[in-house]
Order: structure tokens, then sequence, then C-alpha cells
């Protein structure tokens, strides 16, 4: 399950099958077949029969995406991304926090270590979970103060990851 957000709406979009080159893609409830190919510098999308071209990059925040002259900025968040930027929601970053795992899994990548300076969305640790890379993005702008994991560790829901101050 992906959270996908344009603009100021959000789907929730799972992507549950796959024949070839087609996929079975729920958004919001609603199922649909997508016929996906990826060609030199862009996208070929058929959803539904109609025919869409689309170039995508990522970006800090996401993707951006050009498509028959228009430009969208997409996001996506994992289910496990999703938890975590629900349970940062309300809380005060002035002074330290720790993040901690919202599901187990293995540590695949640490990419910040104790005293380094990140930026608020920066990536501080992958984490496999489900068969799915994470990543644990910082909640605002700071310094790791602490990090309470390592690479190839496994860890349980509610485990600390690392302190940001």
């Amino acid at each position: 399950m992906y959270y996908v957000g344009l603009k100021e709406e959000e789907s929730k979009v799972e992507v549950s099958g796959r024949r070839g080159s087609i996929f079975d893609v729920e958004i919001d409830g609603k199922l649909r077949q997508v016929d996906f190919v990826k060609a030199e510098n862009s996208y070929s999308l058929i959803i539904d029969g109609k025919s869409y071209e689309i170039d995508c990059e990522k970006s800090k925040n996401g993707y951006d995406i050009w498509m028959g002259g228009n430009y969208f900025q997409v996001s996506v968040l994992s289910e496990a991304q999703k938890r975590i930027q629900l349970s940062k929601k309300g809380k005060k970053s002035g002074g330290p926090q720790i993040i901690e795992t919202e599901m187990p899994g293995k540590i695949v990548l640490v990419k910040k270590v104790t005293g380094e300076t990140v930026k608020k969305g920066e990536t501080v640790v992958v984490l496999e979970a489900m068969k799915m890379q994470n990543e644990i993005l910082s909640p605002k702008d700071g310094t790791i103060e602490e990090m309470y994991v390592k690479d190839a560790q496994m860890v349980e829901a509610s485990d600390k990851l690392f302190k940001i101050k």
C-alpha cells in the first residue's frame, strides 16, 4: 500500500498483481489495469485503454512529473512512512526527538552518523520490512545526537532508531 499525494489530495494505491507489463492497481478502492512500460527517458502508461506519456524525476519531496505539457509534483509514502508521518503530527519539533520504528524489520542502510547535520525530509535510515525498503526521514532540520542502530541489524516495532536535536 502506498499513499500518493497530488496538491491537497491523497489516494491509497495498492499494486496487487502483474502479468508482463500489465499491473493490477487499486486506487482508492477502484481496481484498474495499468500497462506500464519504461522507455528511454520516459514512461508509457495505458490506463483503462487511454494512453499517457510521462517524464518522471525523483525530487526531494517525491517525484516531479511532466505529462502533456503539464507539471505535477507527487509525493509517495509507504505504509511505514505514512505511520511515521501521522505519529509525528502535533508533536513539538523544538527539542530533541527520538525516532522509533513502526514495524519490525532489518536495517539495510544507516546513511547518517552521530554528530552529522540533516535537513527535514532527508533519509537517515533505510529499513526493510515485508520485502519493501522504507526510507526513514528526518522530521526536522537538526543534528543526529545519537544513532541507536547499525547496518544489518534486526529491529522490532517501537525500537529506537535515532535521536535528533
